[in-house]
């Protein structure tokens, strides 16, 4: 399968293979969550502080998948 390479702002139910970085608030601190669609399943990375680390997190996991 080739590198997924959309990005989407938000998880949504995408109907198009996808990646991105939603943000997520928990208690009195918030960061973001990054996540890729490949068609099949979700997967969901660590909370990360900054949406640029989130960001680079889910385009790897997009690119080894």
């Amino acid at each position: 399968m080739p590198p997924i390479k959309a990005t989407q702002t938000r998880y949504n139910s995408p109907t198009h293979f996808c990646y991105g970085a939603d943000w997520t608030g928990y208690g009195l601190h918030s960061g973001y969550e990054p996540w890729c669609w490949d068609g099949a399943a979700v997967w969901w990375g660590p909370i990360c502080d900054t949406y640029s680390e989130a960001l680079n997190l889910a385009k790897e996991h997009a690119e080894r998948h």
